[in-house]
């Protein structure tokens, strides 16, 4: 069939009315800036070891906070959630140290451990206090109570790491398959007279310093320092549960004997001074240890702010 000869019907104009004056403008879209990853990410178990490349671009990107170890013993938060991110850590914390590089094959076991509350206020009742009994009474109670639960409670977290040469690079790589171990770096109780340790006469119980303590790693049921070497402490004087920095002064020459690594209570630590896992991960720990042959490592103390209290270093 012959089609209708004649002019062609009109087609509907399509207008973008979104360009006609006054009319309401769409913000513009932004192109999503993706960074091409593979499709996996490496396994940090068993001390797996990851591309140099995938560590670039974690540290510089995104893990690179250059005051997360501002000072020697001193971190700002506690471990981050992938062991890339806590390896960053570590590499920072053995900087603040001036420990880097490591040798190759050192073994480091690191804590980042709280920092303990603030000392209770005066007592009520003391002589020339004065103010509100009952209202001072209730401060005095929580802050009492506050330190109980701090020294009966794992606050820290451990993690091991090994110096190994990663793509020809010597890298930390972490050890721990779970994660990081549950443990305690300071005493699990309220000061008793008959607890007490002096130097000369400077007493109270020790807590140890943050600093860089060489252990022997065999597995007699507990970690020993070595050649049961003194250690830096700080002294609890007026045994309340924690330490100020009055206290640290005066004990500033105070050393502690043969601090050990071992288990504490499931539950909580067991301490006048030692450094305590829960038994469970206390095991996992000496298996770690053990399986990288080293007869030494070093166990590396730092202490964070307190996550009820905030920052109290001394």
């Amino acid at each position: 069939m012959t089609p209708p000869i004649g002019p062609r019907p009109a087609q509907p104009v399509q207008r973008d009315e979104s360009k006609l004056p006054g009319a309401p403008q769409k913000p513009a879209e932004k192109s999503p800036v993706a960074i091409a990853l593979p499709p996996s990410i490496p396994s940090a178990q068993n001390g797996a070891a990851f591309p140099s490349w995938y560590r670039r671009f974690s540290h510089s990107t995104y893990w690179a906070n250059a005051s997360f170890a501002p000072e020697p013993g001193r971190v700002t938060t506690g471990f981050e959630g992938h062991p890339l991110q806590r390896a960053w850590q570590a590499e920072q914390i053995l900087k603040s140290f001036e420990k880097w590089p490591p040798p190759e094959g050192q073994v480091y076991v690191v804590q980042i451990d709280q920092d303990s509350p603030p000392p209770p206020p005066p007592r009520p009742g003391t002589p020339g206090l004065s103010g509100n009994f009952l209202s001072q009474s209730e401060n005095w109670r929580k802050s009492v109570a506050g330190l109980q639960r701090f020294v009966t409670s794992y606050t820290g977290q451990t993690v091991v790491f090994q110096a190994r040469r990663v793509m020809g690079k010597l890298e930390l790589v972490e050890l721990n398959i779970g994660g990081p171990f549950k443990s305690a770096s300071h005493t699990s109780q309220i000061q008793r007279d008959w607890q007490a340790s002096c130097n000369g006469n400077i007493c109270g119980l020790a807590w140890l310093r943050g600093g860089m303590y060489p252990y022997e790693a065999g597995t007699s049921g507990v970690f020993n320092p070595v050649q049961d070497s003194l250690m830096e402490v700080a002294r609890d004087l007026n045994g309340d549960g924690s330490i100020d920095r009055d206290e640290s002064i005066r004990s500033s020459r105070a050393h502690g004997f043969a601090i050990q690594i071992h288990a504490g209570f499931p539950g909580s630590p067991r301490s006048v001074g030692c450094q305590t896992f829960p038994p469970a991960d206390f095991a996992s720990l000496q298996r770690t240890v053990a399986a990288t042959k080293a007869k030494t490592f070093f166990y590396v103390l730092v202490r964070r702010p307190n996550e009820t209290t905030g920052p109290h270093p001394w």
